[in-house]
């Protein structure tokens, strides 16, 4: 997790970018100010589950030699910002979401 305050509601649900701890460009939503994207943790898990089973079927037809790895799947999907859920709305989904993985 980053250096954010662990008092934010949403630090259990969700993880950081991985370019964070580099403070490269793409780590943030917003850079000016240093707001990091984020990933739902529940949804992250299952995203690697699904993306590696979707791997092994097309490695059993012949269609990819690799099942790709959890940083490659990690690097793949989309972070987002969390002000786009920062309300007790979401919190209540995300929440849910941690608890049905």
């Amino acid at each position: 997790m980053s250096n954010r305050k662990q008092k934010d509601w949403w630090c259990g649900y969700v993880d950081t970018h991985p370019d964070l701890e580099k403070k490269l460009p793409t780590a943030y939503a917003n850079e000016k100010e240093r707001r990091p994207k984020v990933m739902c943790k529940a949804y992250k898990i299952s995203r690697i589950i699904d993306e590696q089973q979707a791997d092994r079927e097309s490695q059993r037809q012949g269609l990819q030699n690799d099942v790709r790895t959890q940083e490659q799947i990690i690097g793949y999907c989309k972070f987002f910002d969390i002000s786009l859920v920062n309300s007790s709305s979401a919190s209540g989904n995300l929440h849910k979401a941690n608890q049905e993985v």
